[in-house]
C-alpha cells in the first residue's frame, strides 16, 4: 500500500501547478498514446470482419500446438508452412486460456500496433532532452494510427503489426542510448537489453534478421559519424563492441531458431520461403510496381518524413539517430522489389518504411520546434496537421485499404470446414485446396496445399516457369496431388469451383483418371448464412463413407449431389442429398459385377423413384417398381451404371443412403 501512496498523486499534488510541470512529459506521452490508440481502434473497426485467409494457416499451427500435435500442418508431415514463429506462439498462448484463436490474433494485432504507438510517443516525449516535445509526441503517433497498413493488419491476422511493434521498440531503445552524451559510453548491459526487441523481431518474420542486422549496421555507422564528412569506415573499437553487444541476443535467437528448424523440419529456410522467393526479373518488376503503387497513398507521410533531412545536415545530435535508420531505408525497398511485392491488401510489406518515416518525421518536427522564432514553430505544427489530413484522406481512398470490405469470402470457409469436419473428420478424409486457410483450419482434415506453402514436395520441386506469376501462386504438380488420393478437392476459393485456377488443378483436370474417379458434388453448409460449396469428390473413397465389395455397395446419400441436387444435413445432423423432380440425384457406380442386384434407399419425404441404367450398350439392365428395386447386369465383365433418384411427386426427398446387394451372381 505504501508503494501506491508514494507513486500515485494526491489531490493536493494535482492542484499544484509545479507537480504538473514536473510530470508533464509523462502526461504528454499518456495523452498521445490514448489519442492515437483510440484513433487506431476506430480505424481498425472499419475493416471488420476482415480476416485474411492465409492468417488461418498460422492459426492451424497454433491450434495443433495446443492439441499436442506440435508445430505441424498434418500428422507425420513436418513442414514449416509459417514464417512467423512468435506470432504463432503468442496466438497459441492466448488461445490456451480458452480464447478463440481468431480473437487471439486480433488481440495480438491490436496490442502490437498499440506498442508501436507507445514506442514512438515515448521516444519523443520521455527519452529526449530537447525542449518543446509536444508537437512531435502528440502528432507523430497519429501517422501510425491512421495508416491503412496498421488498421488493416490490426484485425487481419497477419504478423505485420507485430513486426512494426518490435522494430519500433528496437529503434526506441537504441535512440534512448543515442540521446546520451557521448552516445557510446553506456555499459554493455544497455546495448544488450536494447537488442531484446530486435531478437523478437527475428522470431516474428523470416526477414527479421535482415532488419535487425540493418539496425546493427546503422548503430555502427551512427556512433562514428559526427558529420556528413566523417570517417565512417574507420570505426573505433567502442563502436564495434556496442554493435556486437546490441546484436548478441538477436544473433543468438536467430541461430537457435535455425537449429530448431534443422532438427524439427530438416530445412534451412521456412517452407514459405522455398515456395515464394524466386529472384527473377518478372518478380522484380512486380515488386517495383508494388513500391510505385504504394507511393501515392503515402505521399503525405513521405513529405513530412523528408523534413528529417534538415536535422540530418544541420544537427549533429539528431544526425547520429537518423543514421541508425539509413541502412533500413536503403535495404528494404530493393528487398521488397526482389521478392515481388505482395498481393495482400493493406500494403503490408511497406510497414517497415512507415515506421521509419514516422521516426524521421518526429525528428524533423522536433528540430522545427526547437527554433527560436515562434512563426517557424507555428508553421511546423500546421504543416504537420495538414500532412496528417492529407494522409488520412489518401488512406481512406486507397483501394488496397477499402478492398477489405469485399474480402468476406475469407470467412466462408468456417461453415464449410465445420461441415467437412463433422462428417469426414472421424474417417480422416483428405482435403486438397488452393485456399489453404479458413477451410483447412476449421475442417481439421489432413490437407494437401496445392499451392505448396504447406507442402515440402511442391516447394522443393518448382516448375520450369516458376517465378513468372504472382507470389505464392505459381507452384503445382497435378500428378503429385492425385498420387496422394485426396477425397475432397476444392479449386479456387473456399466455395470451390468446377474449373481450376492454378497449375495443380489444370494438370489434374487434364488427367483422364480424374474424370474417371472424381465427381463434382454440391454441398450446402449452414452457418451465419447458407453457403453452396462445389467440391470434387472421389467416387470410391472409403474415407468418405463408401463401402463396397464385389457383392455389396454402400453409398452415402451425398454422393448423389450432382447436377442441381444438393447435399444437406437433416434435423438430426445426418448428411444426405435433397432431390426433387427437377433436380434428381445422380451418381455412377464403377465396375459393378454381372448378376442380379437389389437396390434399397433410406430416405425422408416424398416416396422415392430410383432408376438404374448402364453406361455401355452391351450391358442390359432391367428394373422393376417397388421397394427395393431389382435390376440385372448382364455380360461377362464389370459394368459402369448410373443411378438416378428423385421423388415420385412434386415434393422433396432427402436421401440418406443407398445400398446395393447382389442376390444372384449367375448370369
Amino acid at each position: 500500500m505504501s508503494f501506491w501512496k508514494t507513486r500515485l498523486p494526491t489531490w493536493q499534488q494535482l492542484r499544484n501547478h509545479n507537480w504538473w510541470r514536473a510530470h508533464y512529459r509523462w502526461i504528454l506521452v499518456i495523452a498521445a498514446t490514448v489519442i492515437a490508440g483510440t484513433v487506431l481502434a476506430f480505424h481498425a473497426r472499419f475493416h471488420l470482419p476482415f480476416f485474411m485467409d492465409d492468417s488461418f494457416i498460422s492459426l492451424r499451427y497454433s491450434q495443433r500446438l495446443l492439441d499436442g500435435k506440435g508445430l505441424t500442418w498434418n500428422d507425420n508431415e513436418p513442414v514449416e508452412g509459417y514464417s512467423n514463429l512468435l506470432w504463432v506462439l503468442l496466438c497459441a498462448a492466448i488461445g490456451a486460456f480458452g480464447v478463440d484463436l481468431v480473437d487471439s490474433a486480433r488481440v495480438v494485432g491490436h496490442a502490437s500496433a498499440f506498442a508501436a504507438i507507445i514506442a514512438v510517443a515515448t521516444t519523443f516525449g520521455l527519452w529526449r532532452t530537447e525542449q518543446r516535445p509536444q508537437a512531435a509526441t502528440l502528432l507523430t503517433p497519429l501517422f501510425l494510427a491512421i495508416s491503412g497498413c496498421f488498421g488493416v493488419w490490426a484485425v487481419g491476422g497477419i504478423e505485420t503489426v507485430l513486426v512494426a511493434g518490435c522494430l519500433s521498440w528496437g529503434l526506441a531503445c537504441v535512440f534512448r542510448i543515442m540521446c546520451q552524451e557521448p552516445p557510446y559510453t553506456p555499459r554493455r548491459t544497455s546495448w544488450i537489453l536494447a537488442g531484446i526487441p530486435l531478437a523478437l523481431l527475428c522470431l516474428t518474420r523470416g526477414d527479421g534478421p535482415l532488419m535487425a542486422g540493418c539496425v546493427g549496421i546503422g548503430v555502427l555507422i551512427a556512433l562514428h559519424t559526427k558529420g556528413l564528412g566523417g570517417r565512417i569506415w574507420r570505426p573505433r573499437l567502442g563502436a564495434i563492441l556496442a554493435s556486437v553487444w546490441l546484436m548478441l541476443i538477436p544473433v543468438s535467437v536467430s541461430l537457435a531458431q535455425l537449429g530448431f528448424r534443422l532438427w524439427y523440419y530438416g530445412a534451412w529456410v521456412p517452407n514459405t520461403a522455398s515456395a515464394k522467393v524466386s529472384f527473377t526479373a518478372d518478380r522484380f518488376l512486380l515488386g517495383c510496381d508494388y513500391l510505385k503503387n504504394a507511393l501515392a497513398p503515402n505521399k503525405a507521410l513521405i513529405a513530412i518524413a523528408l523534413s528529417a533531412l534538415i536535422p540530418l545536415i544541420a544537427d549533429p545530435k539528431a544526425r547520429s539517430r537518423l543514421w541508425v535508420m539509413v541502412p533500413l531505408a536503403i535495404v528494404i525497398p530493393p528487398y521488397v522489389a526482389s521478392i515481388g511485392g505482395d498481393f495482400f491488401p493493406g500494403r503490408r510489406h511497406i510497414v517497415v518504411l512507415i515506421v521509419l518515416a514516422a521516426f524521421a518525421a518526429g525528428e524533423g518536427i522536433q528540430w522545427m520546434m526547437r527554433r527560436k522564432k515562434p512563426a517557424t514553430r507555428t508553421w511546423a505544427v500546421w504543416a504537420t496537421i495538414a500532412c496528417l489530413g492529407l494522409f488520412l484522406s489518401d488512406q481512406m481512398h486507397d483501394n488496397e485499404n477499402t478492398v477489405t470490405q469485399r474480402y468476406g469470402w475469407t470467412l466462408e470457409g468456417e461453415s464449410i470446414g465445420n461441415l467437412f469436419r463433422k462428417h469426414f473428420g472421424p474417417t480422416d478424409a483428405r482435403l486438397a485446396v488452393d485456399a489453404a486457410g479458413c477451410t483447412p483450419y476449421h475442417s481439421q482434415l489432413t490437407t494437401i496445399d496445392m499451392l505448396g506453402l504447406n507442402d515440402r514436395y511442391l516447394a522443393t520441386h518448382p516448375p520450369p516457369d516458376w517465378g513468372k506469376r504472382n507470389v505464392g501462386h505459381d507452384l503445382g504438380d497435378g500428378k503429385y496431388v492425385l498420387g496422394r488420393e485426396p477425397d475432397l478437392v476444392l479449386f479456387g476459393l473456399c466455395r470451390g469451383g468446377e474449373r481450376p485456377k492454378y497449375r495443380s488443378g489444370h494438370e489434374m483436370r487434364s488427367d483422364r483418371s480424374f474424370s474417371t474417379w472424381y465427381s463434382l458434388l454440391n454441398f450446402e453448409a449452414v452457418g451465419d448464412e447458407t453457403l453452396k460449396t462445389v467440391a470434387w469428390t472421389r467416387n470410391d473413397s472409403t474415407r468418405l463413407g463408401v463401402d463396397r465389395t464385389d457383392v455389396f455397395v454402400f453409398l452415402p446419400g451425398f454422393v448423389f449431389a450432382s447436377g442441381d441436387a444438393v447435399a444437406r444435413k437433416d434435423h438430426e445432423g445426418r448428411l444426405g442429398v435433397v432431390t426433387t423432380a427437377s433436380s434428381p440425384g445422380k451418381t455412377t457406380v464403377r465396375k459393378l459385377m454381372p448378376g442380379k442386384w437389389e437396390a434399397e434407399a433410406l430416405s425422408i419425404g416424398e416416396p422415392l423413384f430410383m432408376s438404374v441404367s448402364p453406361r455401355r450398350q452391351e450391358a442390359v439392365s432391367s428394373s422393376a417398381t417397388g421397394d427395393p428395386l431389382t435390376f440385372a447386369v448382364t455380360g461377362n465383365r464389370p459394368v459402369d451404371v448410373d443411378i438416378t433418384l428423385h421423388p415420385t411427386g412434386e415434393g422433396i426427398t432427402l436421401v440418406l443412403e443407398v445400398v446395393l446387394r447382389m442376390t444372384d451372381g449367375t448370369q
